[in-house]
């Protein structure tokens, strides 16, 4: 029997040989920059040349040294490079039609990161499946895909000179010719045979049905993505077994660095401790976070709207339809089901429903255009409710976001259906309907639910987006502009509003965004008569730089007190984290459990398996990685900030049945509206009424 179930996905490295690591002040004039790693006002190197200065030996400091040379030995070995960390051979290709093979090919690939623990350095691996595009969009078109079917997606620019260059494809001209939007290229012209599509399955899927080709792409990316934990554990050791025998060792100077294969092991213990050489060592929140309704409480995972009445309802609701003609039939039904969910589990009083069918194919620009016209005269309504192709979610401008925008900007909240919405369920209670109820009631004003209990040593939490960036489509700007954003939740982790900053900023203007959005945040609580918050919690999907959170600190205390205390919580979802264990029924880490990285970290398991009623699983869990910077001094600790964010994973508002999701809602909700914000234009953004900041009208 295994001593530690509990395994993570770290594999150690070994240095033997010359472990000598010189320190400069700076790179000497004769010497390559690519030798040396910068570590604040020093340099690190492995070369000894006069005026260094011999340092104890920790790889942290020459861990660019060690990645480039990892890099360069991947490329000489027949590795190809799909993104920055995300590799793969030709060799490992999954087949699939032979008819689609010059359209697409699946690969099965790893990602990976090196990762510093205390004096010991890491290899962090995780399986990935690929798909990677084989036809240019010249050649899509030439094979009869729309031109509407290709743009709004993200598009990898290819150059002679073997140079690459992501952006959106915004425009298919004649004569083989594309507009691309290169993000802070700018917009540039170039040839739809040097262009390729970077795009999810399911845009795969709807371009190939356009071209009459059959081929079950999503299907496919489930059957290889091993979500089944223990089998993904099984192809990370393959991985690091394959990386051992073709790319280590790695000689760097006179240093010799080997590849453990075995998975660093994490010991259960039941207080706070670090890294011991050996094992990293996790622990287990006692109690999952309640929840609260208008008639008593639920400590299960999934929110129980059939079962407890909204925490606060709304009287009366009017919505109205804008769909296609042909979906008149299935809007007929949609419309029974809402209006006897509404009454029967959300106890309204009354429910007026209208309709108005668009005579346009919902891919068409007409079909946008008559909706918006048609708004002028059915503004009265509380939501509109609008039929879009599941597919355009996945399209930057397109009538899924152009129609939110829009009817945003005119104080109107919208809620999307899609084909989806129409399936007949197989259970006595149509859980997709009730998803969508409890969306509307949250964008009309009402709380579904709130937690039962405060969290603890805190006021307010802000989930803060900076530096979003508008669209530039339609517009004629020539520079980028960015916005900041904030959504403000109370003590319970009710929803209380969103703020976002008036002017465009440059995208380093971090800190005039925050100061304009802690100025409104004052300003709300001022106006309302509510008590000023003391202990503000702030989360951030990227950790600010330490200049920037003495600043903000500072910006608190002038608009809050000098008695303000602030936790910067930073959760990052950039990382390959994975945790599994060999105890639970399916290999997974549990949810609950988080595993201290150092004192200001730890990595949170918010899926995985549970023994609390409404688990679920989503694969093999994805850790949070969540970083905890205080002010002016220590007052939560690591299992605190653990609880908070997992209870924030219950307060999705767009789900009654998805049990939790994976990120707290501070970070999904910002994720949102950055999404929106892309597809926004300045005008649109600054248009954004007035009537929706105290509604989450973007969920």
């Amino acid at each position: 029997m295994d001593d530690f179930p509990k395994k993570i996905n770290l594999f150690k490295l070994c240095f033997e040989g010359d472990k000598r690591i010189f320190k400069y002040s700076e790179i000497p004039d004769t010497e390559d920059e690519s030798d040396f790693v910068r570590r604040g006002n020093d340099y690190f190197s492995l070369k000894k040349i006069n005026g260094c200065e011999e340092t104890e030996f920790n790889p942290y400091k020459i861990q660019k040294l060690i990645e480039n040379a990892f890099k360069k030995k991947l490329s000489s070995n027949s590795y190809n490079f799909n993104r920055k960390y995300v590799v793969y051979k030709e060799n490992n290709k999954i087949p699939h039609k032979q008819e689609n093979e010059g359209i697409f090919s699946i690969f099965k690939g790893f990602e990976y990161r090196f990762v510093p623990i205390m004096n010991d350095m890491f290899l962090c691996i995780d399986y990935k499946l690929i798909i990677k595009f084989n036809a240019s969009i010249q050649d899509l078109l030439d094979l009869n895909a729309s031109k509407r079917s290709l743009i709004g997606n993200s598009v990898k620019f290819k150059s002679t000179d073997r140079e690459e260059r992501n952006g959106l494809l915004i425009g298919v001209e004649d004569h083989g010719v594309c507009i691309v939007d290169f993000y802070e290229g700018g917009e540039k012209s170039v040839s739809a045979d040097k262009l390729y599509l970077l795009c999810r399955p399911e845009v795969i899927q709807h371009i190939l049905k356009e071209m009459r080709r059959s081929e079950n792409v999503i299907s496919l990316q489930r059957q290889h993505s091993l979500l089944n934990p223990r089998r993904r554990l099984v192809e990370i050791k393959k991985v690091a077994k394959s990386l051992n025998d073709e790319i280590f060792p790695i000689l760097i100077e006179g240093l010799n660095i080997k590849l453990d294969t075995e998975p660093l092991p994490i010991e259960e213990v039941g207080y706070s401790t670090f890294y011991d050489g050996f094992t990293l060592k996790c622990d287990t929140l006692s109690e999952e976070p309640e929840l609260q309704f208008d008639r008593g409480s639920s400590s299960d995972i999934q929110p129980r709207p059939t079962q407890y009445p909204p925490y606060s309802k709304v009287e009366d609701l009017s919505l109205i339809f804008y769909y296609p003609e042909a979906k008149e039939r299935e809007i007929e039904v949609l419309c029974g089901d809402l209006e006897r969910y509404f009454r029967n589990y959300f106890y309204l009083d009354k429910v007026e429903i209208s309709k108005e069918s668009i005579d346009s194919d919902p891919f068409d620009e007409k079909y946008v255009e008559r909706i918006q016209n048609s708004l002028k005269f059915n503004n009265r309504s509380d939501i509109s409710i609008i039929y879009v192709p599941e597919v355009m979610k996945y399209y930057q401008n397109s009538p899924y976001y152009k129609l939110k925008a829009y009817f945003a900007s005119q104080g109107i909240p919208t809620q999307m259906v899609t084909d989806r919405s129409f399936i007949p369920s197989k259970y006595p209670l149509n859980y997709t309907i009730l998803n969508l109820c409890t969306g509307i009631i949250a964008k009309c004003g009402g709380v579904p639910w709130v937690l039962r209990t405060k969290l603890k040593e805190t006021d307010i939490v802000i989930g803060m987006s900076l530096s979003a960036r508008l669209s530039n489509i339609g517009e004629n700007i020539q520079m980028n502009r960015y916005i900041g954003f904030a959504n403000i939740f109370n003590e319970y982790g009710k929803w209380m509003y969103f703020c976002g900053t008036a002017q465009k900023y440059e995208k380093n203007q971090q800190i005039e965004q925050i100061a304009s959005i802690i100025s409104e945040i004052k300003g709300y609580y001022s106006n309302n008569s509510y008590l000023i918050p003391k202990n503000i919690m702030i989360h951030n999907s990227k950790r600010f730089k330490r200049d920037d959170r003495d600043k903000i600190y500072e910006l608190l205390k002038e608009n809050f007190g000098e008695d303000t205390k602030v936790a910067f919580v930073t959760i990052d979802e950039s990382h390959n984290y994975r945790a599994f264990d060999s105890n639970s029924s399916d290999g997974s880490f549990q949810r609950g459990y988080f595993i201290y990285l150092n004192e200001r970290g730890i990595l949170l398991s918010t899926t995985g398996e549970s023994n609390f009623k409404g688990a679920f699983r989503l694969g093999t869990p994805k850790l949070l990685h969540i970083t905890v910077d205080q002010y002016p001094k220590k007052f939560l600790n690591l299992e605190n900030v653990a609880y908070q964010v997992l209870a924030l994973t219950k307060l999705n508002w767009a789900s009654a049945t998805s049990p939790a999701q994976r990120e707290p809602v501070t970070i999904k909700y910002a994720n949102k509206l950055a999404k929106i914000a892309a597809n926004l234009g300045s005008s649109q953004w600054n248009r954004i009424n007035d009537r929706l900041f105290n509604r989450p009208w973007f969920i």
